[in-house]
């Protein structure tokens, strides 16, 4: 039925076109040859007519009684030559026509059969073979070139399929091969064999190129398989930086886009999902990192827009307490460094303008603050390097006085805390090994102080019952019946106007020892006594 409808299609299209352009099928009326004879009619002389006697006519007197003979000419008509024809006129078109003959297609000119050659109708282009049949559906092999005639003889032109494969013909339906074909489609490539080349890469000298699944050069961002690739607008594929639509990606030396992180020449980048390089401040698995304009990941200490961050070796910043070589430092919620005052976790910490944690003694404006090994601030008593100090409960030093649950302290201008003997203002205090104030109280069994914490000095007190006197010292004499007691200063036994003995130098005396008490000025003397004045 296929060879039947071609049969059939041919012969109509033959019959047409013929139909058309044909000679055959433009038959005019015959134009007589110069070789047919041509004679010329002789004329019948017609019977002499008698004339009557009323006719008027006048006898033919002069007439000729037969047909003057015909000239011949001097020379011979040329037989070939078309008596039609002027010499300006082109020359005749040849007759060419197709014919069908047992069932095949041929073609002739002039009732010449064409053999072995191509031959143009409706600018189209049919091969006859050596027996001068159409050749139809198949490859022609001419010097260097191939061509493919197909279902109707015609040789193929521009991008056709032939057995399930595309291939590319010129105007002149000569296969190309090895080659971009541009059309406005898209370009193609087709390869040694003819084939377009589709879905797959292309290695052309030193250039990559992907042509897709109908063949078309890939151009611009463009997923094949799992990865993302870039093509020039000329289809090659790139590598390295490439800025696309204002932003900058990156692709390796297999073209393949890069995401996430990635090192280059050293270089941390972050690139997103969609391949962009990132800049600026950047939030990746719970972590901050901060990019440059460059989109380096920025490490260690980085100042931006006016505050100090510190990035660790990972890019990640820095948050809470860190210890950067010996030194710690606090970075807040949002990464800042942070300085001067700061409570943290209940305690309050003191961070210079460089950030470092302070710690041990700190004078900060006209203060000082203590401050632990771990920073903290230190309130209230506190023992440092063996001495005690008091702090308020804003870490500020305490000097001078202080009272404390019901006790009196006294700090010295060093802060550190008064003990023992104390001459302050002008007066003798005591405090005790805690740094309480003594107050009503005998000191050494020799000194007293009253309720203000004051030693006694150059006055009589009565204390407990009995009348003190002290001297200008701090020292007292004890009055007992009108006479001196023998405890703490040595006297010679006797009435009042004994003369008092005492150490030079010494005022403390053992109580204990009567041998303090001598009976003779002489026997106190010789014991290194001397008289005190009265």
């Amino acid at each position: 039925m296929k060879h039947s409808c071609r049969s059939l299609i041919g012969t109509l299209t033959a019959v047409t076109l013929m139909g058309l352009v044909s000679p055959a099928a433009m038959a005019d009326e015959p134009v007589p040859s110069p070789s047919d004879d041509v004679v010329a009619e002789q004329p019948t002389n017609p019977p002499a007519e008698t004339p009557t006697a009323d006719s008027s006519a006048p006898p033919a007197t002069n007439a000729p009684s037969t047909a003057p003979a015909e000239t011949q000419p001097t020379t011979a008509p040329d037989p070939t030559a078309d008596p039609s024809n002027k010499p300006s006129d082109p020359p005749a078109e040849p007759k060419r026509e197709w014919r069908e003959e047992n069932g095949k297609q041929y073609f002739y000119e002039n009732g010449v059969k064409k053999t072995d050659t191509w031959i143009t109708w409706n600018n189209l282009k049919y091969y006859f073979g050596t027996d001068g049949a159409l050749k139809t559906e198949t490859w022609l092999h001419q010097g260097d070139n191939w061509y493919y005639v197909d279902y109707y003889g015609a040789a193929m032109t521009g991008r056709r399929e032939v057995d399930g494969v595309d291939y590319f013909f010129d105007s002149d339906g000569v296969m190309q091969a090895n080659r971009w074909i541009e059309q406005d489609g898209g370009s193609f490539y087709v390869q040694s064999s003819g084939a377009v080349a589709t879905n797959t890469w292309l290695h052309l000298g030193d250039k990559w190129f992907y042509v897709d699944a109908k063949g078309i050069r890939a151009v611009g961002l463009v997923k094949v398989g799992t990865e993302w690739y870039h093509f020039s607008d000329d289809g090659v594929m790139s590598t390295g930086w490439k800025q696309i639509d204002g932003s900058w990606y990156y692709l390796g030396d297999s073209g393949a886009m890069a995401t996430g992180w990635k090192q280059i020449e050293g270089t941390w980048y972050y690139l997103g999902d969609s391949g962009a390089m990132a800049t600026g401040w950047q939030q990746i698995d719970g972590n901050w990192y901060y990019l440059g304009d460059s989109g380096a990941m920025a490490t260690g200490w980085q100042q931006i827009d006016g505050n100090w961050y510190y990035l660790g070796d990972s890019g990640a910043m820095a948050t809470g307490w860190q210890q950067i070589g010996s030194t710690w430092y606090y970075f807040n919620g949002s990464g800042a460094m942070a300085t001067g005052w700061q409570q943290i976790g209940g305690n309050w910490y003191y961070l210079g303008d460089s950030g470092a944690m302070a710690t041990g003694w700190q004078q900060i404006g006209s203060t000082w603050y203590y401050f632990n090994g771990s920073g903290a601030m230190a309130t209230g008593w506190q023992q440092i390097d063996g001495s005690w100090y008091l702090f308020s409960k804003h870490g500020s030093m305490a000097t001078g006085w202080q009272q404390i649950g019901g006790n009196w302290y006294h700090l010295n201008s060093n802060g550190t805390m008064s003990t023992g003997w104390q001459q302050i203002g002008g007066t003798w205090y005591y405090f005790d090994g805690s740094g309480a104030m003594a107050t009503k109280k005998w000191i050494e069994g020799t000194f007293y102080v009253d309720d203000s914490g004051a030693m006694l000095v150059s006055t009589t007190r009565t204390i407990d019952g009995w009348n003190y006197t002290f001297d200008g010292n701090g020292r007292w004499i004890t009055v007992n019946n009108g006479g001196y007691s023998c405890p703490a200063w040595a006297q010679i036994k006797g009435n009042a106007s004994s003369k008092i003995y005492h150490r030079p130098g010494n005022q403390s005396y053992d109580i204990t020892k009567p041998e303090a008490c001598f009976s003779t000025g002489t026997q106190a003397e010789a014991a290194g006594y001397h008289a005190a004045k009265r």
